[in-house]
């Protein structure tokens, strides 16, 4: 497998960004995780939209469903229509995913799981603001596993156990924990990444507000494994 990241902030994207998306392709199958602003254009420098084989949303807020609002018009163009799994909560903004012809929706349950080609998808509700699934991808002995948005939840940790590839929200800073938010800090997820015993950690959906040395400035010393801070369209092995 490998890992394209299409986009990686929220809840906005920072100047010449994007925000959540990311491209997993194995051999001829290829899956978009998460589709928000500007993740289309992104992904037409890789592949076109129509070799797209299945779009899986982890949650739905605009930050990572905006762009299929775009897609859908490519697709119907087309006459191609493809599969998206998606929350079916909220209702109303799971009934905005209907557009004529575009998407085959599917709605995601806890305990849901299905195969994409060669690859096994599997998924695990963790805690956000709205309902929010962890994705499992798992093929030939190699495990990625992907978070959505979450604030903390110890549940990560069996859904992520041993992973080869943990790709994991860091939204906020340890001086943000004060207020609450429904996101991990970067010193968190590293917490998380050394308790599923990863053995590589991506940290993504970084809020353009803050540097990117401040997201590593809080990571030093504390994660056992080899840690990544995502770059866009940087590609990744799994």
């Amino acid at each position: 497998m490998k890992l394209t990241i299409l986009g990686n902030n929220g809840p906005y994207p920072s100047a010449g960004g994007a925000c959540s998306g990311y491209l997993i392709e194995h051999e001829d199958t290829k899956i978009l995780l998460d589709c928000g602003n500007g993740v289309m254009s992104n992904l037409l420098k890789v592949c076109d939209v129509e070799a797209l084989d299945a779009v899986i949303l982890s949650h739905l807020h605009p930050d990572h469903i905006s762009d299929l609002f775009v897609l859908r018009y490519t697709l119907s163009e087309k006459g191609r229509k493809i599969p998206v799994y998606a929350p079916n909560n909220p209702k109303e903004e799971y009934e905005r995913l209907h557009y004529k012809n575009a998407y085959d929706i599917h709605p995601i349950e806890e305990h849901l799981q299905f195969n994409i080609g060669p690859l096994s998808i599997s998924f695990c509700e963790l805690q956000h603001v709205l309902q929010n699934f962890g994705i499992c991808i798992e093929v030939e002995g190699k495990k990625f596993v992907y978070t959505g948005d979450m604030q903390y939840d110890e549940k990560i940790v069996d859904f992520a156990k041993d992973a080869h590839v943990l790709l994991i929200e860091s939204g906020v800073l340890e001086r943000d924990l004060q207020n609450n938010p429904p996101h991990l800090s970067a010193r968190q997820a590293c917490k998380f990444g050394n308790e599923s015993n990863v053995k590589k950690l991506l940290l993504t959906h970084f809020h353009p507000k803050y540097r990117i040395d401040e997201f590593i400035i809080e990571t030093i010393n504390q994660y056992d494994g080899l840690l990544v801070m995502t770059q866009l369209m940087q590609t990744y092995k799994i």
